[in-house]
């Protein structure tokens, strides 16, 4: 399984040819954090955001923002202010989601590849 940032998801639908790859490669679930899914389908415009909402709960997994997640974004937060690193409030938490479920990151930010412990891959 996978997890996927916004970014990638974006560039997917607009043909970019390395994320259709990217996302083409993953053999098994593509994964959609909560924060990832909101800030996909607010960019849809508003005509064609049910198809849009409909085609990505087929495609993907939906996982939730829960309480075991925003513990480890804490956690992760913590670490990452110790070391002089931030993360925005939606890296974070496609972040600890990744971290949570133990799973690899596709994203288009390098920022993720300084991530301890976050296997990422930067399309």
């Amino acid at each position: 399984m996978t997890v996927v940032d916004t970014s990638v998801l974006i560039d997917h639908a607009m043909g970019d040819p390395a994320a259709v790859l990217a996302v083409q490669q993953v053999t098994d679930v593509v994964r959609v954090p909560a924060v990832v899914w909101v800030q996909f389908l607010a960019g849809v415009p508003a005509g064609k955001r049910q198809q849009a909402q409909v085609h990505l709960q087929r495609a993907t997994h939906f996982v939730p923002f829960d309480l075991p997640i925003a513990k480890r974004a804490l956690a992760l937060q913590a670490e990452l202010m110790a070391g002089g690193m931030r993360l925005s409030w939606s890296d974070l938490q496609v972040a600890a989601t990744a971290l949570h479920l133990d799973e690899p990151l596709l994203a288009r930010d390098a920022d993720f590849g300084r991530v301890p412990g976050l296997r990422s891959a930067v399309v």
